[in-house]
């Protein structure tokens, strides 16, 4: 199922705890949180933790980036309180839970990753093979091996 900004802006004021689930959302605290997400998203996509679309949001995504708007826009609606205020640091914050958690699950999908050639082995008799490996954090996944004889095709 995919959601939109309206969805966006409804679970945000929920983790926000400005309103309730079921209650109508008041159009003073929709226009202020519909100012702070393009440049909220834009910040997740020029970080490379992945892109993403105000008409089409996975409902995968729906809640990281419910947190994510949640902490940056708590301090618009005088959140005052300590407590909630480190919870949701933690949650949204810079690399927090709900960051890590969409770099997982966009990890695989992000078609912005880098290809490489390497020559990966030299086998008996001239022989020798190619390896175009794609870079996905830490770790490599080989995409494509093209073994290529020396000097014959």
């Amino acid at each position: 199922m995919t959601y939109n900004i309206n969805d966006l802006i409804e679970m945000t004021l929920q983790e926000l705890g400005v309103q309730q689930s079921g209650q109508e959302i008041s159009p003073e605290d929709a226009d202020l949180l519909r100012k702070r997400v393009p440049s909220v998203l834009g910040d997740l996509n020029a970080r490379d933790v992945g892109y993403f679309d105000t008409t089409n949001i996975e409902d995968t995504d729906l809640l990281p980036l419910a947190q994510i708007m949640a902490y940056a826009s708590y301090n618009a609606f005088t959140i005052t309180d300590q407590a909630k205020i480190a919870t949701m640091s933690n949650l949204g914050g810079k690399n927090g839970e709900a960051e890590r958690t969409l770099r997982d699950v966009k990890r695989l999908r992000t078609p912005r990753q880098t290809m490489r050639v390497e020559q990966y082995a030299r086998y008996r008799y001239g022989r020798y093979g190619w390896m175009v490996v794609t870079a996905i954090g830490a770790n490599y996944v080989v995409s494509t091996m093209l073994a290529m004889l020396n000097g014959s095709s």
